[in-house]
């Protein structure tokens, strides 16, 4: 591998033999690190991916650039934004690659938050060539790496853009979870419970944890109008992400017709379903945790004992204190908000589990 650095750009080139080396020896993750411009996180299945595309060398091209239009200038400001391009080099001649089709590239865009920014409202922007921008829900802050961290799906121009817009609850000012409460607030996964409120101590229903992870994971509410559960009104907020989750196997619900919609998750149901839709999704999660034996792993029902130690083992849930899970106990939504956080991050970058 070579990195040639420009004062504007970084050009790295990937070898077609280290290329295949890295492939032959089933390498997990390759990361790169071009040093105070962005770095690059690859799975093994993107790869191969690359690797079926061309057996030439690959570049990856990351370019200083700016956005004019108003509506990116809004969002990202004099923020940082690049210009990526991915390349293959055969006989000297470089062809530009456009489609990852369907695998992903971690991206680290290093980014020290200003004083009147909160982090959890940090996200990376995507440009289009018309200037317009796109938020990336899944994208995140990470303050060990002092960086914004996104899955790159294909090349394009991406900046670190933030969400001015900031809600006005009173009672998550001094919460131990109030960073991650203005993430998943600001990416429309959960709402206040009033204009004023987070209540972020009081219990999170099944109905509306279903519906956080329908809107993670860009569900269309109209494409899921109908469902099994007798139980789930048609026009409830969470019908069609429940249907979908249903549907999906991400649930199998109380009985086979209800889903007690109403009732507050307790936390070895949350392992469960985070479990399922990492799985049904197709995300690999990491193992990058020693297994804990919890202090109550008796009661910790059957059915979810591999799901607590997964979600534990990958660092998206953690135990309470004196080394306690309580699977039955109920899930709050300032919990629910950092596993949701807890699991984007981990999602993009693995390495974050230890954070």
């Amino acid at each position: 591998m070579e990195i040639d650095k420009k004062l504007d750009g970084v050009q790295i080139t990937l070898k077609a033999d280290a290329l295949d080396t890295l492939v032959k020896e089933n390498v997990k993750r390759f990361t790169i690190d071009t040093d105070r411009m962005t770095d690059f996180g690859f799975t093994l299945d993107t790869l191969k991916e690359l690797n079926r595309q061309t057996s030439g060398d690959i570049i990856l091209k990351v370019k200083k650039t700016t956005v004019s239009s108003i509506e990116a200038k809004a969002t990202i400001g004099n923020r940082p934004v690049y210009d990526i391009s991915l390349w293959e080099v055969k006989n000297g001649k470089e062809t530009k690659l456009s489609n990852l089709n369907g695998k992903t590239i971690s991206i680290a865009i290093p980014y020290t938050p200003a004083k009147n920014e909160q982090p959890g409202n940090l996200y990376a922007d995507s440009v289009d060539g018309n200037g317009k921008p796109q938020w990336i829900t899944k994208s995140s802050y990470d303050a060990d790496q002092k960086a914004v961290i996104f899955e790159l799906t294909q090349p394009g121009v991406y900046g670190v853009g933030y969400d001015a817009k900031m809600p006005a609850f009173t009672d998550i000012e001094n919460h131990w979870a109030k960073d991650n409460i203005l993430f998943v607030v600001s990416r429309g996964l959960l709402n206040g419970t009033s204009e004023t409120t987070f209540s972020p101590n009081t219990g999170m229903t099944r109905g509306m944890f279903v519906t956080a992870l329908g809107r993670l994971a860009g569900v269309d509410p109209a494409d899921y109008q109908s469902g099994k559960f007798t139980d789930v009104k048609a026009d409830a907020y969470y019908a069609p992400y429940v249907n979908w989750a249903a549907k999906t196997g991400i649930v199998s619900g109380t009985t086979d017709t209800t889903f007690a919609p109403d009732t507050n998750i307790n936390r070895e149901q949350m392992a469960v379903i985070m479990k399922n839709y990492a799985v049904k999704l197709g995300y690999t999660v990491p193992k990058a945790l020693e297994a804990v034996t919890f202090a109550d792993n008796a009661s910790i029902s059957s059915w979810a004992k591999e799901a607590v130690e997964s979600m534990q083992q990958a660092g998206i849930l953690a135990g309470k204190t004196n080394n306690r899970f309580d699977p039955a106990g109920t899930a709050t939504r300032a919990e629910v908000a950092t596993v949701l956080w807890r699991f984007v991050e981990i999602i993009i970058d693995p390495q974050t589990a230890n954070g």
